[in-house]
């Protein structure tokens, strides 16, 4: 299971986030870890494959500014650092959205090919599901590609495709 902890308030998130990771993180996490936090005027996000000790050595996370975010850790799987939750929305070079989620495979549990075809339909209509690799031997959702997908990658995807069509 997921270690996740969220944040808004008054004071710098960062600090804070880490914090409430660092007590939740040997519950059951640590093999992949991020923090997103926005401030007025941007969304930031960094993520590594490896414990809150690891995140901080390797990334700036811990300086980052504003007073709203998430963190994230999670028990091992396939994949790698671009595995690691926050998984986010990028368009024209500009954080969209970051997503986290806790839990496993749920509705989709029978429905791989369905899981499948909405992924391929999501990057043939220009959304990009930055975590694709070639993870052989693994139970994982792949793409028409052959390359496996995390679910939480094509689901953040996806909320900010209707997210987008809503709003915008």
């Amino acid at each position: 299971m997921c270690n996740i902890a969220g944040y808004v308030g008054a004071h710098e998130a960062a600090p804070i986030l880490i914090e409430m990771i660092r007590v939740q993180e040997g519950l059951n996490g640590g093999f992949f870890t991020g923090l997103a936090v926005h401030d007025k005027s941007a969304l930031h996000y960094r993520k590594v494959q490896g414990e809150l000790a690891i995140l901080l050595e390797e990334t700036d996370a811990a300086s980052l500014t504003g007073k709203m975010g998430i963190i994230h850790s999670r028990t091992p799987s396939g994949g790698n650092g671009l595995w690691a939750h926050p998984f986010a929305t990028e368009r024209n070079g500009i954080l969209k959205m970051c997503y986290v989620a806790n839990g496993a495979i749920g509705m989709f549990r029978d429905q791989n090919e369905a899981f499948n075809e909405l992924a391929d339909q999501l990057i043939a209509d220009g959304y990009d599901v930055p975590c694709k690799i070639d993870l052989q031997n693994h139970q994982y959702n792949r793409l028409s590609t052959g390359e496996a997908v995390h679910m939480s990658d094509v689901m953040c995807q996806l909320i900010y495709k209707y997210i987008h069509i809503l709003i915008f």
